[in-house]
């Protein structure tokens, strides 16, 4: 099988990776791959996951020179030149690119198909004309999650195309010889929690450095690790000096190495109040930390609700939870699994976060359940090889003619 993957990949994002790491796979299985790059390089990172010499097209100058994308035609011509020489392609992946009309026309002129992959597309874009028509261009769509199908059904009302869900794999290897203490062990440290993720409104993370306030004032001795870097750094600094916590909460920046920090925590906090399908909390599940997070999304697709974590119910105002005044990051819609609709955003309550949090720490056995439970449930459902074999079924499927 031939496979044209259209993806950017100037940052080495989530999506980026995956796209690399398939990339990868696919080749292992003898499979041929072309990148048509939305951006003008690659990132590193990506450039050393993928094969040597995997043929890279830029798509907004294929030739070396950019050519606009208001001269109709114009692209379609420049990928179908660059495309020239290649073993011809069976099916274009566009991961999670819209308006990719040209690119489209230029595979159906070689007798290709075209997937589309949606990993957060249906809540991040507004469904306009263009991207409804590539979306009618393809003939047919995998999604992340049951939320991203259930977005495009209910949002984009899109109705007549195949639609898959493959949930994404564990890139990282589990690792081996991981420490999961005995239930009956006692912590002679502060509990950790930790968020993870950019610092971003989206993510919600004042929700929970408002609950490690709740949870000291209660008596939990604990400390909050944050995992990342983004626009709201600041913000969320002050937050920690006006609720007096500086010596509780760390700002790690940027993690390099994000299994073998998630590693060191007891719980991970997800607190979101918009998630496609939340990756942080597979790669903390195998590793051994249980993650509490919001009920919304694609979040409760991540765990056996009860057994490896817990979602909790959406209650508060985004207005009255998040620091920073520019809200364009969180959608104007997300969807409820509990209704099967779409509804406004909002938030987990700071309190009910700090009472399950207090109620998973307070009790050793449930702590330790979730701990073992997490890393077999990632080995069962979010193993690479099963990922590679699905994704391989569904391209052949709707991809191949």
């Amino acid at each position: 099988m031939n496979v044209s993957h259209f993806a950017s990949l100037n940052v080495a994002g989530g999506i980026g990776m995956l796209c690399a790491t398939l990339i990868q796979e696919l080749s292992r299985r003898h499979h041929t791959n072309v990148v048509v790059n939305k951006g003008d390089r690659i990132a590193a990172a990506m450039t050393s996951r993928m094969p040597p010499g995997i043929p890279v097209i830029r798509y907004k100058s294929p030739q070396g020179v950019k050519l606009p994308a208001w001269v109709p035609g114009l692209r379609q011509w420049g990928v179908s030149r660059a495309l020239t020489g290649q073993p011809r392609p069976d099916v274009l992946l566009s991961w999670s690119q819209l308006n990719a009309g040209p690119l489209i026309a230029a595979h159906r002129k070689l007798g290709a198909r075209a997937v589309h992959y949606d990993h957060g597309s249906a809540w991040r874009s507004s469904p306009s004309p263009s991207r409804l028509a590539h979306i009618a261009a393809c003939d047919g769509v995998i999604c992340v999650s049951h939320a991203a199908r259930r977005m495009l059904q209910l949002r984009w009302d899109v109705t007549d195309r195949p639609m898959v869900v493959q949930h994404n794999p564990l890139i990282h290897p589990l690792q081996d010889g991981v420490s999961i203490d005995a239930p009956e062990s006692t912590v002679d440290r502060r509990w950790r929690l930790g968020v993870a993720g950019r610092l971003v409104p989206v993510k919600g993370f004042p929700i929970a450095i408002r609950a490690l306030r709740r949870l000291v004032d209660g008596g939990l001795d604990a400390e909050l690790h944050v995992l990342g870097s983004g626009m709201m750094q600041r913000d969320l600094e002050r937050l920690v000096e006006e609720l007096h916590l500086k010596d509780r909460v760390v700002f790690h920046g940027f993690v390099d190495d994000m299994p073998t920090a998630l590693s060191r925590l007891d719980l991970l906090l997800s607190p979101s109040f918009r998630e496609t399908f939340g990756m942080v909390g597979i790669e903390a599940a195998a590793v051994g930390c249980p993650v509490i997070g919001s009920r919304v999304d694609g979040l409760p697709e991540t765990m056996d609700e009860g057994v490896t974590g817990l979602t909790l119910p959406c209650t508060e105002a985004v207005e009255s939870l998040t620091t920073h005044a520019d809200h364009s990051s969180i959608s104007a819609q997300v969807y409820d699994p509990d209704t099967d609709q779409l509804r406004v955003p909002l938030g987990v309550s700071p309190e009910r976060l700090a009472e399950s949090v207090a109620a998973v720490l307070g009790d050793p056995a449930r702590h330790h359940s979730m701990r073992v439970a997490g890393r077999q449930f990632v080995n069962a459902r979010f193993a690479l090889e099963r990922y590679v074999d699905s994704m391989t079924r569904h391209l052949q499927s709707m991809g191949v003619a």
